[in-house]
Parts: structure tokens; C-alpha cells; sequence
């Protein structure tokens, strides 16, 4: 499953940045969290991948971010990453 997560934070250590994101499923907010090479901006909206049955097992999709049509989107579910239509 897909949904929209959100960047809580960004905190800078030897390795890189390790950022944290957090997403809704069911009522339940769900959290994950990636080093990287780079700052990701604090509210920016990128699509996770999740297992349904077990949400706590997600990976933020940090190459696809959020367009602008699906950023009000922290409650709908996609099986492949949406596209904005005109």
C-alpha cells in the first residue's frame, strides 16, 4: 500500500542526515526513518510504501515526492503512486 508521509525531522550526524517521517493508516499514525546524504525539508510530503498487515514495516518512496494535487491526500491509499490529472 501507498499513503502520504510526512518529514517530522532532520537531525545531522556523522553519517548524514537521519530524517524521520510519519504517516497515517487506519486511525493510527505509523513512524520510519532513513538516513541519507541530504536535508529533506521538515513538512515535506513524499509517498511510503507500507504493508498493510504490518504498517511498522514502511520505506519512504524519498524519489517521489508528493504533487502538489495529492498533498491534502494524509487519509487516501494507492496501490502505485498517482498521477496528477488535468
Amino acid at each position: 500500500m501507498l499513503a502520504v508521509a510526512v518529514i517530522k525531522d532532520g537531525i545531522p550526524t556523522s553519517e548524514g542526515v537521519d530524517v524521520r517521517y510519519e504517516f497515517l493508516y487506519n486511525g493510527v499514525s505509523y513512524t520510519g526513518g532513513f538516513t541519507a546524504g541530504n536535508y529533506y525539508e521538515i513538512g515535506g510530503k513524499y509517498f511510503v510504501l507500507f504493508s498493510r498487515d504490518d504498517p511498522d514495516k514502511n520505506l519512504l518512496q524519498y524519489a517521489e515526492p508528493v504533487p502538489y494535487c495529492f498533498k491534502d491526500s494524509l487519509n487516501s491509499f494507492w496501490t502505485t503512486i498517482p498521477k496528477c490529472t488535468p
